[in-house]
């Protein structure tokens, strides 16, 4: 993060994420599971990585020391809330697409939404984040 900071992060995150949702969603019954969830779930881990840590690091960054532990609650109390919101919506989708007679029903609509949720956090990231990185960074 210090080299690269965290607008960079966070946007090469929410598009691995977009990608691996995208791919996942091309899932049918002659697929195999190292072309089409190992790869995509792979690129989905280091791809969180590259997004939750910049994250909590933006969110942290402008606290007071004494409040960092009202801060570091709040946070991941909106990451739970914001998982179990986006959760039942992608869920919904999933249920509202389920076709009888289809492999996984619903599961290409379901994924193509998630997939939509994180390029939305990908272009807000572009547009609305500045980038922060220590002038020692900038130097290199």
């Amino acid at each position: 993060m210090a080299r690269f900071g965290q607008k960079p992060l966070l946007i090469t995150g929410t598009l691995g994420l977009t990608a691996s949702y995208v791919w996942l969603s091309n899932i049918d019954r002659t697929s195999g599971y190292g072309t089409a969830v190992l790869g995509p779930l792979l690129i989905n881990g280091i791809s969180a990585g590259l997004t939750f840590m910049p994250a909590a690091s933006l969110v942290m960054g402008g606290v007071e020391p004494w409040h960092a532990g009202s801060a570091s609650g709040l946070l991941q109390t909106v990451q739970q809330l914001g998982g179990a919101i986006g959760l039942a919506v992608v869920v919904s989708v999933y249920a509202a697409g389920a076709v009888p007679g289809q492999f996984v029903p619903g599961a290409r609509t379901a994924f193509l939404t998630t997939a939509a949720f994180t390029l939305l956090a990908s272009t807000l990231a572009a547009l609305i984040l500045r980038s922060h990185r220590p002038a020692h960074a900038k130097a290199n």
